[in-house]
């Protein structure tokens, strides 16, 4: 039976509080990051399934689709010529 501090004394002691204080304080740090890192992605993710979404979607039923034989009956103007350059 050991009396009195203990195998490494109060240095002993003191060491593994500061490394024990060190490492969770890392983890802390760790995890903080990872749920900003998760947070930023979510976000990002969000975005760019909203933008491809509003790109890609089906015509809606109300509005009528364009077609080319619609488009070929509009008439348009010829645009002017430019003149050449020297």
């Amino acid at each position: 039976m050991i009396d009195g501090p203990g195998m490494f004394g109060w240095f002993g002691h003191a060491f593994f509080l500061f490394a024990s204080l060190l490492g969770t304080g890392l983890l802390l740090v760790v995890f903080i990051a990872l749920a900003i890192l998760l947070a930023r992605f979510m976000l990002v993710a969000t975005k760019a399934a909203q933008l491809y979404v509003d790109k890609n979607a089906p015509a809606s039923i109300d509005t009528p689709a364009t077609t080319a034989a619609s488009n070929a009956a509009t008439p348009t103007t010829p645009l002017p010529k430019r003149p050449k350059t020297p």
